[in-house]
């Protein structure tokens, strides 16, 4: 019986899908889908129970695909010039629709932070701030550096709305 455990477990372990560039790259454009989805419904979010519920729903999924993709990034090698070549579009989008999330963000604050709903608000996106962060160090660490300078000024920018998101909310 422990013959067949070892042969079935090495079995699986040839058999299983390795981890590539590509699919970490691919995982960057569904994370950039899934904020895409949660910018749509924070934009159509007017105060609405079941609205807000989907709206968490969607951030929920976005923080969990981030996470997910951050790990399995992490599993890999550094990048290549070629990687990178083929990734850095990816990353930008990424980038550019989380900006665009954080507007449309700051512009709904007035609907998202009143009532029990702003605490769920407040403290998903400190998480999804958070796991921005992780993501962001992991691609740091893999990327050229002059692949990560290219997204630099579009991460500080980022950073920054973060920041005025934030200290709005203190005020």
């Amino acid at each position: 019986m422990r013959f067949i455990s070892c042969i079935t477990l090495f079995l699986a372990t040839v058999f299983a899908k390795t981890y590539t560039v590509d699919d970490g790259f691919s995982d960057v454009q569904a994370l950039t889908d899934h904020v895409s989805r949660v910018n749509s419904k924070l934009d159509r979010f007017n105060g609405g129970l079941l609205q807000g519920l989907d709206l968490v729903n969607a951030i929920h999924k976005a923080h969990k695909h981030a996470a997910a993709t951050r790990k399995s990034f992490n599993t890999l090698g550094n990048l290549t010039v070629d990687d990178s070549d083929k990734g850095i579009s990816h990353v930008q989008d990424l980038i550019q629709m989380m900006a665009v999330t954080f507007e449309t963000s700051k512009a709904k604050r007035d609907v998202t932070h009143k009532g029990a709903f702003s605490y769920i608000a407040q403290g998903m996106a400190l998480s999804m701030y958070q796991e921005k962060n992780r993501l962001q160090e992991v691609l740091r660490s893999k990327a050229p550096d002059e692949y990560y300078q290219k997204c630099a000024s579009d991460l500080d920018d980022l950073d920054n709305s973060w920041r005025e998101y934030f200290q709005g909310l203190e005020d």
